[in-house]
C-alpha cells in the first residue's frame, strides 16, 4: 500500500513578523530622530545652504536615524532571506518557470 508523500513543511520565521519588525523599527527611527531635532527632515527643494544647516545643527538626530535604519535592514534581510528559502524549497521556480518565461 502505497501512502502519499506528506508536503514538506518548511520551518522558518513568520513573515508577517518580521514585517512588523522591519515597519517598527523603521517607523520607530523616523519618529525618534523627528523628536531628537524638533523638527521634520528639510525638503530636498528647499535651497542648499537650508539643508547644511539642518544636517549641521541636527546631526545626532540624524546619526541616530541613520542606525537605527541599519538594524532595520537586518530583519529585513532575513525576510528576504526566507522568501527566498521558501521559493526553492517548495519548487516554485522549476514548476512555474515556464510560465514566468513566456508572460515577459
Amino acid at each position: 500500500m502505497n501512502t502519499p508523500a506528506s508536503p514538506a513543511i518548511h520551518r522558518g520565521p513568520s513573515l508577517s513578523m518580521l514585517g512588523a519588525i522591519y515597519m517598527v523599527l523603521f517607523v520607530g527611527g523616523l519618529i525618534i530622530s523627528t523628536r531628537m531635532a524638533g523638527q521634520t527632515y528639510v525638503s530636498p527643494f528647499t535651497s542648499e545652504d537650508a539643508i547644511l544647516q539642518f544636517f549641521r545643527m541636527h546631526a545626532d538626530a540624524v546619526r541616530v536615524q541613520a542606525f537605527i535604519v541599519f538594524v532595520s535592514s537586518i530583519p529585513l534581510g532575513i525576510y528576504t532571506a526566507t522568501v527566498v528559502s521558501r521559493v526553492h524549497s517548495e519548487n516554485f521556480v522549476s514548476q512555474h518557470f515556464h510560465k514566468f518565461t513566456v508572460m515577459g
